[in-house]
């Protein structure tokens, strides 16, 4: 245990050493988490942007006291959209909702989709 404590007081007494070896090892090391913290931060600002768009549409639709229509709902994708500021249409999607009987809707936007899965 003795020759352990003697080598690190050795070691902390030392003053030298080589910057550019320390440079190498730790540049990288920075450089990673710093993308890591911007990835992180644009992940949650992204997370927070389409959470607000989808409770801003979704305050829209359950404050509409007609009936809605294909229309209304292609707007209120246009408008999710804008919010988020999406750069391209979706390939295949589908709104469903349900009027007031027990049949459903479906609404294809982009592509042809297969019809979703009855509830």
């Amino acid at each position: 245990m003795r020759a352990l404590i003697s080598l690190l007081a050795r070691f902390k007494g030392r003053e030298d050493g080589s910057i550019a070896v320390e440079t190498v090892i730790m540049l990288p090391l920075m450089f990673w988490a710093y993308l890591a913290m911007y990835s992180t931060f644009d992940t949650f600002r992204m997370y927070n942007l389409n959470q607000t768009a989808a409770y801003t549409v979704g305050d829209a639709i359950s404050r509409e006291t007609q009936a809605i229509d294909p229309d209304y709902l292609q707007g209120m994708q246009q408008l999710f959209e804008y919010l988020t500021r999406a750069q391209g249409k979706p390939t295949c999607g589908s709104a469903r909702f349900g009027m007031m009987r027990p049949t459903t809707a479906t609404i294809r936007i982009g592509r042809r989709c297969a019809a979703p899965p009855p509830l």
